[in-house]
């Protein structure tokens, strides 16, 4: 549960034709990503699939495998060839029922599956503690977010503490959102049982700066 911090940095693509993406990734041929954002070799980024009538888009964890720099006078397009960080990601999954023609209500089930990166930063240990118990015997926290969700969103949810480094990560859902003295927040639940029982374990045993 105690992560590193997931990258940000997000490329959308256009797609017409999702089944021609998810043969190139089932068959592990780097897909060619227009983009003239300076992304580095060998770094993780989000590719964000938008598909014809979708508001949300699919989220697909992606590592730089290749770049394209046209030369000047060149029609090609700059971009990035990138591969699939995690097989067997759900949103990959998801990407899959939709070529096969068995999602109805795509925009939901995007928001079932997808983890949205988020940090809530406190200024101590003992804070992060305390909401994190709050998780576990409240079933719910108010915690600050640094970035726009909604109700019904899932987060993959960084509590950090800036005394000591310590960085803990769970998955919740958003139950509502709220500002606080100019400040963006939300109540939060645990997403399932499962997770409220291994946190539960780790503070009780002591194991959060450890871990």
């Amino acid at each position: 549960m105690v992560g590193d911090e997931l990258s940000e940095r997000r490329v959308f693509l256009e797609v017409r034709d999702p089944a021609t993406l998810v043969a190139d990734i089932d068959a592990e041929r780097p897909i060619f990503v227009p983009t003239r954002l300076p992304v580095p070799l060998g770094a993780v980024f989000i590719l964000a699939i938008r598909l014809d009538s979708v508001g949300r888009a699919i989220e697909l964890p992606m590592r730089v495998v290749g770049r394209r720099l046209p030369r000047g006078g060149s029609r090609l397009s700059a971009g990035v060839l990138a591969q699939l960080v995690d097989p067997t990601t759900p949103m990959l999954s998801l990407l899959r029922e939709v070529v096969a023609g068995r999602v109805v209500d795509l925009e939901a089930r995007i928001q079932q599956q997808q983890r949205i990166p988020a940090r809530a930063c406190f200024a101590s240990f003992d804070e992060v503690e305390a909401e994190l118990r709050a998780l576990v015997e409240q079933e719910e926290a108010q915690v600050p977010v640094d970035r726009l969700v909604q109700r019904g969103d899932r987060l993959s949810l960084t509590f950090v503490a800036s005394d000591d480094g310590t960085a803990v990560a769970v998955n919740v859902i958003v139950r509502s959102v709220h500002t606080q003295s100019g400040r963006r927040t939300c109540l939060v639940r645990l997403l399932d049982e499962g997770a409220r029982a291994e946190l539960g374990a780790l503070l009780a045993a002591g194991a959060l700066r450890k871990a």
